[in-house]
């Protein structure tokens, strides 16, 4: 099958009808629609056209690359994002495509793992970006052709993966991520939990000290905690049980660097305990694991009797994490752990919500 590209740039457009117009940034659309087979993605036209308003107005240049195959993905991300300056306000990055957990599927279905965009984009492949924010919104549709299956792993699962930059002004007086989302689950108990997620996120957005990858992509219902009143009237979200508990998994690692940001992660502990245990959940914490010693842990919760009774299985984890191993955090050895294996390895009970939150602490090596 050949591969249709099309490539316009709006620049010289834009030029002739504004000559004062002042270029804000880089907006790449990669398009794919056109599948073998009977996997046509009808209706993606409408994002184009969209985001093409959105960011024409914004003053943007606008890039379109369509239906690519998969020798040809790559090598086009990177000819394309060469075009962003150092002066610009953001690189934006949509990619409209079929696609599963891992990767995208491109028209010819060949797969690009998500991994290696990442990588595309990094400081590391573009240094000269580095202090311009990068955005790559991914909109990947399953299709009816592709298999459930592929699923499974992360079904009935909220991840939620937050990596601290390893500031040498680190504040100690300033709420951390962990401290802002108990504050907000105690204070809009009758929330569902993604939506005190969103809210979590956009107070601390603007700070440029933490960047949040949350994936609910297994989530069948809505998820309240337990004080929620919302059970007696929603039949939507995961069953609350008879026993109204849960249980919350409290490990740090304490393989941070300096006192002050032990000092933080334990603040952060005793809040996260604290405000579980005000909603009725079971809270076990624990310090300075390594990945055995995590996963005898997950193995051993599974053993308990009344495992099975839990209404929702919390996870959090106080950690560090190398800046060049963006899928991994660090245990107490420095030894990498990949965040698929935390995934398949946390207990979850049958049909219910499990639930991981990870705070990880760059280091720079």
């Amino acid at each position: 099958m050949e591969s249709n590209i099309f490539c316009q740039t709006t620049e010289n457009q834009f030029e002739n009808q504004n000559k004062q117009r002042i270029r804000k940034g880089l907006c790449l659309f990669i398009l794919n629609i056109n599948y073998e087979g009977d996997m046509k993605r009808d209706g993606a036209e409408k994002d184009l056209t969209r985001i093409t308003e959105v960011f024409t107005a914004l003053d943007y240049d606008i890039v379109y690359l369509r239906d690519l195959q998969s020798s040809q993905f790559m090598h086009c991300l990177a000819q394309e994002i060469s075009g962003a300056r150092e002066s610009d306000q953001a690189l934006f990055i949509f990619i409209s495509t079929h696609s599963d957990l891992k990767s995208i599927w491109t028209v010819d279905k060949g797969h690009v793992l998500l991994v290696d965009i990442y990588k595309e984009i990094s400081d590391s492949k573009i240094p000269a970006l580095r202090h311009i924010p990068k955005v790559l919104i991914i909109q990947g549709c399953r299709g009816d052709a592709l298999p459930l299956r592929s699923l499974n792993s992360m079904r009935d699962i909220l991840v939620v993966f937050n990596r601290e930059c390893n500031d040498a002004k680190f504040d100690l007086n300033a709420n951390t991520y962990y401290v802002t989302l108990c504050n907000k689950i105690r204070a809009l108990n009758d929330t569902e939990l993604f939506n005190i997620l969103r809210k979590v996120e956009s107070l601390l957005c603007n700070e440029r000290r933490y960047s949040f990858r949350t994936d609910a992509i297994g989530l069948y219902k809505l998820i309240y905690l337990n004080d929620s009143s919302r059970f007696e009237f929603r039949d939507d979200c995961y069953d609350f049980k008879n026993n109204r508990k849960g249980i919350c998994i409290v490990i740090n690692n304490f393989s941070f660097k300096n006192t002050t940001q032990i000092d933080s992660s334990l603040r952060d502990m005793i809040f996260l305990c604290e405000t579980f245990k005000s909603i009725s959940y079971t809270v076990i914490p624990k310090i300075n694991l390594n990945k055995e010693e995590i996963f005898r842990l997950f193995e051993n919760i599974k053993r308990r009797e009344e495992f099975e009774n839990f209404y929702c299985v919390t996870v959090m984890i106080l950690c560090s994490a190398n800046k060049n191993q963006m899928n991994c955090i660090l245990d107490n050895n420095g030894e990498a752990i990949p965040m698929e294996v935390i995934i398949e390895k946390c207990p979850k009970v049958q049909s219910q919500p499990s639930l991981i939150f990870i705070q990880a602490m760059e280091r720079v090596n």
